[in-house]
This record gives C-alpha cells, structure tokens and sequence, in this order.
C-alpha cells in the first residue's frame, strides 16, 4: 500500500470513527430519555399528562418531526380513534381533518397486532386504498417515514396508539422501534395506573356526591340548584314540601318557564343579580303562590347557582303578631283613642299579615251583632249584615255568636246557613268564612271575630294560631275600654287638673270653700302637705299690692257664665316670708245651671322669667345708649377731620412738585399728596357705612331688577365689549323687588365690576342672573365664571372691609362689604358659593313687600 492509499484509508477511518461516535451519543441521549420515561411517568397520575409526556418524548427518542397519540375509542358505529396529544405540530393542524378509521394502514396497530414502521408509507401497498381521500387529505402535514406503535395494557386492552411522521424517508431505524415499543410499554402501565387513580377519584367523588345528597335531603332548608342557562338540576325533599313540585317535574327544565308564574318575577330578579355580579344575595320575601314567608340565600359558582331557602312563616307570623300587638296596645293607652280605630288598625295589620283573610268585628248589643270594623269588606255587605240576629243559622257569625263555638263554612255557595245572605256576599265575592265568639273574663259573649276568604278553602293552621292570638286580645280591648268609659268620670278632675299645667296643681270646691292642692305645691313654695285648705288662707299669701287685683279678677271670671278659663300674674308668698312671682291658671267647672262649682288650676313659678326680662330691658337700654354714642363719635370724627383734610387737598392741588428742584423735598411731597389721597379715600369709605348703618329714613319702593340691570349695563358697556363677555338673564321666577332703588344700582354694579376685574384669562367671561320666589322673599342668583374665591381660606372675611382675595392694583377691598351691608339695611341677606378657577355664585334675598 502506497502513501496516498495509506492516507484514504485512514481518512475513512476518521470518517468511521466520527460517524459511531455520533451515533453513540444519540443513542446515549435516547437511553438518557427512556431512562427518565420511567421516573416521569411514575410521578403523574393525571391521565392527560401522562400521555402528553410519553408522546413527547417518544417523538424525541424516535427523531420524527411529530407524534401524536390515539385514543381507541368504540362508538356505536364500531371504533374510532381520538386524538389525545400532540407533540411537534399544533392541533389545529389535525383540527380540519377526519379522526383515523379503520383502514388497511391503522387497522393493525389499533389491534394491537404489531409495530408497523415503514420508511416511506406512501410506496406501501396499503397506503391509498381508502375513499374518500385516497392517502393523506389534502393540506394535511407531509409524512414519508412513518411508524405507528400499539400501546397495549397488561389486560391486553388495545388503549390506542402512538403514530410517529417525517416529511423525508427513511428516517426510523429498528433501534428507534425498539426504544419506542420499550416507552410504550412504560405508558402502557402508567396509562394503566391513571385510570386506576381516575376509577378511585371517581368512586370518592361518587361516594361524596352521595354523602352531599344525603346531607341536602336531610336538612331542614329548601335547597336548589340551577346551571348558568337556568335549568334544576337538584332539587332536594324539602324544597318539594315547600313549594309542592317534585323534583321529577322540574329537573333540566327551566325553572323560570317550570313555574311559570308572574308571582315569582322578584325572585329571578335576584337570583339574576347574584349571577351577573357573582356575589352571594340573602333577602326575605313573601310568595303568595307557596302562601310562605321565605328567607332566602343564593351562592353563585362557575357551576351555575345553589339556593338554600326556609319556610319562615310561622316565625315571621308570630314576630308581627307580636310587634302589632305592641303598637295596638300603646294606641290603646293614649286618652285620645277611639276603639274603633284601635280595632281598625289591628284588622288591617292582620291581613298584612294573612294576605288572604277579609277580618271583621261585630260586637254583640242587645241580641244583635252590629259591625265595629271591616276595614277590607264592601260597604255594601257591611251595611246588610249590620244589626245580624244571634241566630243558629244566620251565617257564621250568628251561629258563633249563638253557639259560643268557632263555626267554620267553607262554602258560602252551598251552606244552609248563609240562605238570607249568600247572594250578597257572592256578590261580594266572598267565597268562604268563619267565625268565633269573642268572649269576656267572665265568659259574657261579647261579639265576634269574622274572617273571609275570596275563595272556597278552610283556614290553615297558622290563620287559627293567629285567629286565637287575636281573640285575646280584642277581648282585652274591648274589656278595657268598657272600664275605661266606666272610670272616666271618676277620673275628671284629675284630667282637668293634668289638662293645665304640671306644676303646682290646685283645685277649689267653691261650695265648701276648700281648696286641695299637689306634691308640687309644697315643693315649689315650701308649705306642708295638708289635706286642704280655706280659701282665704290661701288668699292671705297674694302680695298686698297685687291682692284686690286678683281677688277682683276671680270675682269676674266666677260670675260670667261664658268664662271657662281664668289666668293672672301676681307675686306670692313662700313659706320663708319671700315673695316670687307666679303665673296662675284655672280651669272654671259649672253646673247645668253654668253656676261656678269647682276650679282645678295650677301655679308656676316665673321669677326666673321676671328677672330674665328686666335684665334683657336693662341691657337693650345700655346697648341703645352705647350705638347712639358710637354714631355720634363717628359723625363728630369724621367732621372734625373733614374740614382739615379739605384744607390738605386744597395745598396739594397749589403744590407743584415738579418746580421744587430738591430731590429729597419733592420725594417727600409726593409722599405727602399720596398719603392725604388715601387719607381721603378712607375717609369717604367711613362715610359711605355710617350712611348705610344709620338707615332708620332709607327709602324704599317697589323696583324692577331689570330695570336696574340695564342701567348698570350702560356703565359698564365698553368693559363687557372689551372682555368679550356674555349676560343672560332669567327673571321669570319674579322680577321686582321692595328695596332702595340706589343700592340695588350700587349692589349690581359692585358685582359686575367684581365679575370684570375677575374674569379668568382662560375662557370667555359668562354672567347670568336668575331669580326664585321664596317665602315673602325674591332669592336674585349672580353667578360668573371667572377666577373664583377660595372659601376655606377666605370664607369668614368674604365681607369684611377691606378684605382683598386676588392680586388687582386697583382693588381696595370695599366693593363686597358695601353690597352686603346694604343688603342688610333693606332687609335682606347675601351668601356666596365659590369654586377656584369655576367661578362664583351670589344669593341674594331681598322682599317682596314690605313688612
């Protein structure tokens, strides 16, 4: 062998020795793969994992560029083959095409028959055999290599199989087939195991279905559930007592349409609320198609709705029963309470409660019922059974009335007892009734308690309950109003006495001269509690200088025989020797004759009042001195300076600055002139308010607000022009006002020049000007858009003078104390709402007329 050969030769070894060395280490990295199949698969119970990591490794391991994973489905047809994982293609990629059939090609590993590996399936002559495509449909991914692995359980189940493409040929080697068939037969067990873990998931899951249903039909809820397009799908025994349907009628049908009941519309109402916010509701409500109170709790999931509910009604009866039998007795113990309204008012809240009954009481008066209330009946009825005979066949109510026992006719049509007046309760539309006797302490039937019904039907046994609750206590009312007319005389001079005053509380017998008085008395003026007193005992206390006046006074009133009531003011007599001020009343009772027999009067200390009042005389005197001397140390002020301040102006308007050729001294005069300018100004400012404060001779008349506005308009024309400002105005609530017509100018004018110097540089200045009539008042609204005032910071001195809230060279804070102090002087009143950079609104309140 030469050195060329020697060279090829060893070139070709290279080659070998790199080409065993890649295979080596492929196949390193695939028993590396099969190697972890196992840890893999053994760790995954999940059924759907475990097929999507076998076939994705298996791809791997096999070197193809997709795999997928069949199930071995039998339908009714015969088999099918579903695809349960993917790996290297997405699945819509398989999505658009048919599911594998039983063709020459699938047919044997989907039997379990063998591992067919092909290195180009499309020359197999099996492969194309099969209408309607002939081979692969069209767009589906090239395959050329093919190789198609039976997965087959220790039952020898054929469970489905792995299918492994390439687009080029020749691509699965017999090693590939060995180490896919090895991971097959790991899946195999794991797929096994899987369904073990779902078989025992599903048992446990069976078993706590049942411990579930167990627990929902033994429960004492109503309980329900319904999937999101609102069909039962579990309705438990206690929901079918409730509501009377069995669950066989309702479940997988729309409960909506089930019930079909208009009645129930709140109900889904608020079941649709739960679902659409996904929030759990509870709410209780009455349903007059179960005849039920239901407190009810709806839980939304991502299964639909559960619904737990309880018949309440008995709980609820007994709660408002008890809560009316409250109110009816506080009604009872005002003095002012009829029984007939009292009786009226606990019928009516009876058939709130019962929806169903028409209640009634007849008191039983000299063998005859006659009706105390039927609040719910047609006056017709009320009037023809009005004055019933106590008979045993005379309706219900007779007949209870009669017998002493409940009679009960649950056909009005068709009872003999009704003869005399079924058709009018017919007409009535009263199909159903019964009645029991009302009964006294002493077992004296004192009338009767009927109940009606719109259709034929006897009562429940919560009406009964209730019926029986009631009885006793219209017994109770009837009873205590009948010792309470017994007693009411008896009690009149208590009345009398309670009716004027709690204070001292006294009474004269004037026929025996005998005065008797209260607690109080002793209390208030210190004498101890007798029995009674002489009247001129009594007498003997009343101030010297106040006795004839009062002596005389009750001489008056006892001898007119229109006077009833008598009163006066007069000092009297503690026990200590002091004198206090009091306030007597009387009440004068007389005879048929109008005769003075009696009077019940009471007595109040009012020295507490008496010196209040002369202390508030004493201080509206010192407070009247103290304003006069305040104006006249004003007006003496500001004319003791005018006149010297005049003589300042006049030397300012000789003095010449300018000619003054020193710069300090003309420096100085120019000081001099600005601060007698101001001194000026300040001094007209003062002025102006002392006018304004002293308005005891302002005038007044009626003046059109429009008017004024367009007067104020002219002024101000060439400003609203230049500032480009817009007015509008709405006076229709009420136009004109009783004011000075001067200080309505001077108020528009200040608030348009304030709404001017204020506008906001960033739009267009809008003012409007509306009114509304209130009570003896035209409320005037001027309102801006300009830079606004920032209450919190400003709001207590929004008035004040000399208040300034914007930066404006010529402001002199005046303009907003002057408005509101003349609002005042006519009567009114101003208030502001303000927003920064929104604007500000004014509320005027100025008369309609004058007072």
């Amino acid at each position: 062998m030469d050195l060329a050969q020697e060279e090829v030769s060893q070139q070709g070894l290279f080659v070998t020795i790199e080409r065993l060395e890649r295979e080596l280490k492929e196949k390193e990295r695939q028993l590396d793969l099969v190697n972890q199949v196992g840890g893999m698969l053994n760790s995954e119970l999940e059924l759907d994992k475990v097929v999507q990591k076998v076939i994705n490794i298996a791809t791997k391991i096999s070197k193809a560029e997709f795999g997928a994973f069949f199930y071995n489905k039998t339908d009714k047809n015969g088999e099918v083959y579903e695809l349960y994982a993917l790996a290297g293609a997405k699945q819509e990629d398989f999505g658009r095409f048919p599911m594998p059939r039983k063709t020459a090609v699938f047919t044997p590993t989907f039997r379990g028959e063998g591992i067919l590996r092909s290195e180009n399936i499309t020359l197999d002559p099996r492969y194309g055999q099969n209408r309607p495509h002939h081979g692969m449909p069209r767009g589906h991914l090239p395959v050329k290599s093919y190789m198609a692995v039976p997965v087959i359980s220790k039952s020898g189940k054929v469970l489905g199989g792995a299918l492994f493409g390439h687009s080029e040929p020749g691509v699965f080697t017999q090693n590939e087939e060995v180490l896919v068939q090895n991971i097959a037969s790991q899946a195999a067990i794991a797929i096994d195991n899987a369904y073990l873990h779902e078989a025992k998931l599903e048992a446990e899951q069976r078993k706590s279905r049942e411990q579930i249903n167990t627990i929902l039909e033994s429960i004492t809820d109503g309980f329900f559930t319904i999937g999101h397009n609102w069909e039962v799908t579990y309705w438990n025994q206690e929901a079918e007592r409730i509501t009377g349907r069995k669950r066989g009628e309702l479940l997988m049908r729309d409960i909506r349409e089930a019930f079909g009941d208009q009645r129930l519309h709140s109900l889904y109402r608020k079941l649709h609320v739960a679902v659409s916010r996904h929030q759990p509701v509870s709410f209780t409500s009455y349903y007059s198609l179960f005849n039920a109170w239901l407190t009810i709790s709806a839980y939304p999931s991502e299964d639909g709705l559960s619904v737990y509910f309880k018949d309440i009604t008995k709980q609820r009866h007994a709660e408002e029963l008890e809560h009316l039998g409250k109110k009816v007795l506080e009604l009872n113990t005002r003095s002012d309470s009829k029984l007939e309204d009292i009786v009226t008012y606990y019928l009516k809240g009876l058939e709130r409660i019962h929806p169903d009954m028409l209640c009634s009481v007849m008191l039983l008066e000299n063998a005859k019922l006659n009706i105390l209330s039927a609040p719910s009946l047609p006056a017709f009825y009320v009037q023809a059974i009005n004055g019933l005979a106590v008979e045993p066949e005379v309706g219900c109510c007779g007949a209870a009335a009669f017998t002493g026992k409940p009679v009960f006719s649950q056909s009005i049509a068709h009872d003999p007892k009704w003869a005399n007046y079924r058709q009018t309760a017919l007409d009535a539309n009263l199909k159903a009734c019964w009645s029991s006797p009302i009964f006294s302490s002493t077992q004296r039937v004192l009338g009767t308690f009927g109940i009606y019904y719109q259709e034929m039907r006897e009562p429940t046994p919560g009406e009964i309950h209730s019926v029986e609750s009631s009885r006793n206590l219209l017994q109770m009312l009837l009873e205590h109003k009948a010792i309470e007319n017994a007693l009411r005389q008896s009690n009149q001079r208590y009345n009398l006495a309670t009716s004027a005053t709690n204070d001292a509380i006294w009474e004269w017998e004037i026929t025996t001269n005998k005065v008797y008085s209260g607690a109080v008395y002793e209390k208030v003026f210190g004498y101890e509690f007798q029995e009674y007193e002489i009247v001129e005992d009594r007498h003997g206390r009343i101030h010297p200088e106040d006795r004839e006046r009062v002596l005389r006074s009750f001489e008056e009133a006892l001898e007119d025989p229109a006077a009833n009531l008598w009163q006066m003011e007069y000092r009297y007599m503690r026990k200590n020797g002091t004198f206090t001020y009091v306030l007597d009343r009387a009440h004068i009772v007389r005879d048929e004759q109008q005769q003075a027999v009696r009077m019940v009067g009471a007595m109040r200390d009012i020295s507490g009042t008496k010196e209040y009042e002369l202390e508030r005389e004493l201080l509206i005197e010192e407070l009247k001195q103290n304003n006069s001397d305040l104006k006249q140390f004003s007006y003496i002020t500001s004319h003791n300076l005018r006149a010297p301040l005049a003589n300042l102006l006049g030397i300012i308007r000789l003095l010449n600055p300018e000619a003054i050729s020193d710069d300090m001294n003309r420096t100085l005069v120019h000081k001099f002139k600005e601060a007698t300018l101001k001194l000026s100004s300040t001094l007209e400012d003062l002025l102006d308010v002392l006018l304004i404060r002293n308005h005891s001779g302002l005038k007044a008349e009626q003046v059109s607000i429009g008017n004024s506005l367009q007067k104020v308009l002219l002024s101000v024309d060439d400003q609203i022009r230049e500032s480009n400002a817009t007015v509008r105005t709405d006076f229709s609530a009420g136009e004109t006002v009783y004011a000075n017509p001067s200080y309505l100018y001077s108020i528009l004018l200040n608030l348009f020049s304030n709404a001017l110097k204020y506008r906001s540089p960033e739009r267009p200045l809008q003012i409007q000007l509306t009114t509304k009539a209130t009570a003896g008042f035209i409320e005037l609204r001027f309102s801006d858009n300009g830079l606004g005032i920032d209450l919190r910071r400003f709001g207590e001195r929004i008035f004040g003078l000399y208040q300034r809230f914007h930066k404006y060279e010529n402001s002199k804070g005046m303009g907003l104390f002057m408005t509101q102090a003349q609002v005042k002087a006519m009567g009114g009143s101003i208030a502001v709402e303000s927003n920064v950079g929104e604007g500000t609104t004014f509320i005027i309140q100025l008369r309609k007329q004058p007072v």
